[in-house]
């Protein structure tokens, strides 16, 4: 793990800077993300991603899901363009599902990998 340097806590996200340039997006449990949501959490990865990109960490809250229109914005160039690559961390085959379906449909402009295990997703997105 490593040093936090910023954490905005928003309503239904809360978004961590961490020193190796890792944000970690962790959506709240239980929540419908439409794109009023995805574009707090743009803003925030803009002003976090002043001094350099950012390696993205997205964690899936349990039962949380979004419309269309938030999925294609999730993989847009309005947030890729902070960012270097995007870890989607999930909790259920359901997410799995869904993050595959983002990576596949959506394909987001910049590399991205759906991931079960914390460890894994952040030594996969420190290799980018």
């Amino acid at each position: 793990m490593s040093i936090v340097i910023s954490t905005n806590n928003l309503q239904h996200t809360v978004v961590t800077l961490y020193a190796n340039t890792i944000c970690e997006v962790e959506l709240n449990d239980d929540y419908f993300y439409t794109i009023k949501e995805a574009i707090e959490i743009s803003k925030t990865l803009g002003e976090f991603s002043k001094k350099s990109k950012l390696r993205a960490v997205l964690v899936a809250g349990q039962y949380s899901d979004c419309d269309a229109e938030t999925r294609k914005f999730i993989a847009s160039e309005e947030i890729c363009n902070n960012i270097v690559a995007m870890a989607i961390l999930t909790k259920s085959m359901a997410q799995d599902l869904l993050g595959n379906f983002i990576l596949v449909y959506d394909k987001p402009s910049k590399p991205a990998k759906v991931f079960r295990s914390k460890e894994k997703a952040w030594e996969w997105i420190l290799s980018k």
